[in-house]
């Protein structure tokens, strides 16, 4: 009996040294997959910062050209307003407030034209 307990140990060590040497190799498989992971991670990290950096330019110098179009827009359609102004209300009417004086009429309305106005209200 003590020949079988003794191979019994024997086959229980063997079993233990083959499960130790082998979660070994799966540990340093494992090991070796966090580290290729770990610098996938930092790669695409990397990337990604590049990307939203790259986005980020391309996205300001959008808003700069809108900007400029809508300055430019926005003066022209001043412009536009300004020459409005000056055709729909001549004179005094269309000057600034700091510099505006009376404008004199050209020539005073007809005395028949005024009274007949006066009787129709």
């Amino acid at each position: 009996m003590a020949e079988s307990t003794k191979h019994r140990v024997m086959e229980i060590r063997a079993g233990l040294s083959h499960a130790l040497g082998a979660a070994q190799v799966a540990l340093q498989r494992a090991q070796a997959a966090l580290e290729e992971a770990e610098a996938r991670h930092r790669k695409v990290g990397a990337a990604a910062m590049a990307r939203r950096r790259k986005l980020a330019a391309t996205r300001d110098e959008r808003i700069r050209e809108i900007d400029a179009w809508h300055d430019t827009e926005l003066a022209a359609l001043a412009g536009a307003a300004a020459g409005a102004a000056d055709r729909a209300a001549p004179g005094a009417a269309g000057e600034p407030w700091h510099s505006w004086e009376v404008t004199p009429l050209e020539a005073a309305a007809p005395a028949s034209a005024a009274s007949s106005v006066s009787c129709q209200a």
